[in-house]
């Protein structure tokens, strides 16, 4: 186990959300009709405390009805409140000696009326009237309000810095919109794949005997290919007009460098009974659940390369949107699981 729990979370006027108070657990699960707030719930905890934060702007500031734009007064807040825990996941009263999330958050761990360690972190938008412009801040809080309603009595802890990108980096919230695709994700240097694919922790002296092995290969293709050695020997012509050694012009059918091998990876599924094919030719169902295995795997091997307890990884998982009748319309909107 990690060693913290995110308890609830507070939000204040962000995007629909005039007013919204959520206890978490180990899964939660929020069901809703369309346009009722679910993505807007989560794109404000991915705000608050999601790897690769989002930016909350203006636009993001909830608007009455009657309203065409929000007053200046008015401020975006998205409160969390994180709790220790044992080994079996359970919340305990206090952080315990050596533990690395008192390290990293420091004076930001309070407690509460009944002496229990909590760590209460609001992320909060409004207008900086010098600036001009509206500004962003985290700060860990003192307290955390038993009652929601007076939950801005609650202010920052005193002579502490505001929260730094790397006191929240290992709470790790990771959303996996309803768009989720692992033949997208292959593509792409962002995603959990490229991010691990990338460090692949082989030696300098392993690389360096691929390489050359991918280079004699290519040049095998080349050689055995009448197509490959036709082209080849037209592009050769680029020496006459190019400051280069016409051997120097080589087509290169595999990567030549072993940073470059992600690009052209792919995974391979045969059902039962059923040929082989790339997971790009496999149905979308299969697709988004290939992305959230690939989150699985990212996030098992960054537990690894962690020491214990220096991180708390959550999944915040949104389902495809459906368009039934208003009568018959049930549907699990997303999952959170830490």
């Amino acid at each position: 186990m990690s060693g913290i729990f995110i308890k609830e979370v507070r939000i204040r006027h962000f995007r629909c959300l005039r007013s919204v108070d959520v206890e978490l657990d180990q899964l939660t699960i929020i069901i809703g009709q369309n346009n009722s707030g679910k993505t807007s719930f989560l794109t404000a905890l991915f705000a608050a405390i999601g790897a690769g934060q989002r930016v909350i702007s203006n636009d993001d500031i909830f608007l009455h009805k009657s309203e065409v734009s929000a007053p200046k007064s008015r401020e975006v807040a998205i409160d969390i409140l994180i709790r220790p825990t044992d080994d079996q996941g359970r919340i305990t009263a206090v952080f315990p000696q050596g533990s690395a999330w008192l390290e990293l958050w420091g004076l930001g761990v309070v407690q509460d009326e009944d002496d229990r360690d909590l760590v209460a972190v609001r992320t909060l938008l409004k207008w900086n009237a010098i600036k001009g412009e509206y500004a962003l801040e985290r700060r860990f809080l003192k307290d955390w309000q038993a009652d929601s309603s007076k939950w801005e009595d609650s202010k920052p802890v005193e002579r502490v810095a505001p929260v730094s990108a790397q006191q929240i980096e290992p709470l790790a919230l990771y959303l996996l919109d309803a768009k989720r695709d692992i033949a997208e994700d292959l593509r792409t240097r962002s995603s959990f794949w490229s991010k691990m694919v990338e460090e692949h922790g082989l030696t300098p002296a392993d690389v360096q005997r691929i390489e050359e092995e991918l280079s004699d290969i290519n040049k095998d293709i080349v050689k055995g290919s009448d197509v490959f050695t036709h082209i080849q020997s037209h592009l050769r012509d680029f020496h006459e007009t190019l400051s280069c050694d016409e051997e120097s012009i080589a087509i290169t059918p595999l990567a030549r460098h072993l940073r470059d091998l992600s690009r052209g990876m792919d995974v391979v599924l045969s059902t039962r009974g059923a040929p082989p094919f790339p997971l790009h030719q496999q149905g979308m169902g299969t697709r988004s659940l290939g992305t959230f295995f690939t989150f699985w795997a990212f996030t098992t091997w960054r537990q690894k390369q962690s020491s214990p307890g220096a991180i708390h990884p959550v999944m915040a998982l949104e389902e495809p949107e459906t368009h039934l009748h208003p009568q018959a319309d049930q549907k699990d909107a997303w999952t959170a699981h830490h």
